[in-house]
């Protein structure tokens, strides 16, 4: 029968072994929470990066976009008188569209007034 020094020394010796063994665990538990953390600042730098580049873009695109429009508006009277006589012009060549176009819009509107009207 082991002495009471054996059965001690032996506790002593399990008792290490495990804490060693939880130290390593821990520590490699916390080195997978630091090349996690890692992973994470990259992605949140590379996302970062995207929505900074998509942005600029977006940006650039829109400026393009107002250019071009505010290109096409007429800008003086004269402009507008020739713009106006265009599309006069155009409904004369072609007024069917023209038509087409109002006729729906009536209807439409009518609709809308008729359905507002009525939730009253």
């Amino acid at each position: 029968m082991p002495s009471k020094d054996d059965a001690l020394t032996g506790a002593q010796d399990a008792l290490n072994t495990a804490s060693a063994a939880v130290a390593e665990k821990a520590a490699e538990a916390k080195q997978a929470a630091i090349d996690t953390g890692h992973a994470l600042a990259a992605g949140a730098g590379e996302l970062k990066a995207n929505v900074t580049h998509t942005a600029v873009v977006a940006k650039d695109a829109a400026a393009e976009a107002l250019s071009a429009v505010n290109e096409r508006i007429p800008h003086t009277a004269d402009e507008w008188e020739t713009a106006g006589r265009d599309l006069l012009a155009s409904i004369r060549r072609n007024p069917t569209p023209w038509a087409t176009g109002a006729a729906v819009f009536l209807v439409g509107w009518l609709l809308g007034r008729n359905s507002a009207g009525s939730k009253k």
